[in-house]
């Protein structure tokens, strides 16, 4: 299959191009070269670098014959400026979407985001919760979801909206040690003992369990696995949006206990009042994946999210 991933040289676009290049023929479309930052990557794949434009678009569709266009460009979460930023994002996503139903492409994959449902009252969210997001990166990926739906909704391109929760980790077999600077808590509760600084808590008197914010987390190494297995199966799927998530919630406190355990340090942290933009409990009804894909519970049980960080720290 002929694989066009925007974003391509990215965290998620890195290590699903070196799972997927060797079946396949990867087009990396991406304003940032670090494809040599990739390991073992020595065949079937083209770099195209700059941005997600008309002029570049043009170019790499007149030289190929793309069979599915995997969307994992864009604007990082709490980025600066991001105002501006976010509306050229989507502006992107539009002149991609253009070209997809020009040349035909059978399949589109887009990386969306849990932060599209806002503050929901629900233990585990499905995909068909009500989206009130509260942040401009959420606002603006339910945007692009709906700009998606109206684009390909009389088109034969089958597409997959993913609803990605809470990725951590490296894999350091695919990606050269410290090649990403993550902005996840886990990233952060190591970059803050091993920079000896104090970690900044927010959120500590919610309705929760242990008063601070739940999150649902899964290891990158999990995420490209259910990708791959999408990919496989795209052509038996109808379009639809699916969570990307372990369906196991994780307090804050909760994973500071486990980083304190698993790597027998001490974190040194600082309670703070919650931000407004930051969602209390984010949890992920993945019965959709599972079903689609055949997994068990076991699949997501067994995830090691802390296998990465036990080679660093």
């Amino acid at each position: 299959m002929n694989i066009l991933i925007t974003g391509g040289t990215g965290y998620l676009g890195s290590h699903l191009v070196a799972k997927l290049h060797k079946k396949n023929n990867i087009f990396i479309l991406d304003k940032t070269k670090n494809a040599s930052k990739i390991k073992n990557i020595k065949k079937n794949l083209v770099y195209y670098p700059g941005t997600v434009d008309k002029k570049n678009l043009k170019k790499i569709f007149k030289e190929n014959i793309i069979d599915l266009v995997i969307h994992f460009a864009g604007v990082l979460k709490q980025k600066k400026n991001y105002k501006h930023n976010y509306s050229e994002d989507l502006a992107s996503t539009k002149s991609l979407l253009k070209f997809i139903k020009f040349f035909k492409v059978k399949y589109f994959i887009y990386s969306s985001s849990c932060d599209v449902y806002g503050n929901v009252n629900v233990q585990k969210i499905k995909e068909n919760q009500k989206c009130k997001p509260i942040s401009s990166y959420g606002k603006n990926k339910l945007l692009t979801e709906k700009c998606i739906k109206e684009y390909l909704k009389d088109e034969k391109t089958k597409y997959l909206i993913l609803r990605i929760f809470n990725i951590i980790g490296v894999d350091i077999n695919i990606v050269k040690e410290n090649f990403f600077k993550k902005n996840d808590l886990l990233s952060n509760l190591i970059s803050s003992y091993k920079n000896n600084k104090i970690f900044k808590l927010y959120g500590y008197d919610l309705k929760t369990a242990d008063g601070s914010c739940v999150r649902d987390y899964i290891s990158i190494q999990k995420f490209v696995q259910i990708v791959k297995k999408l990919i496989l199966k795209i052509h038996l799927i109808s379009s639809s949006t699916i969570n990307i998530g372990s369906s196991f919630g994780i307090s804050n406190f909760d994973m500071i206990n486990k980083v304190e355990r698993n790597f027998k340090i001490k974190i040194v942290y600082k309670k703070l009042k919650k931000r407004k933009k930051d969602p209390t409990h984010l949890v992920a009804n993945n019965l959709k994946v599972k079903k689609l894909l055949k997994l068990k519970n076991e699949f997501f049980k067994k995830d090691k999210i802390f296998k990465y960080f036990n080679k660093i720290i």
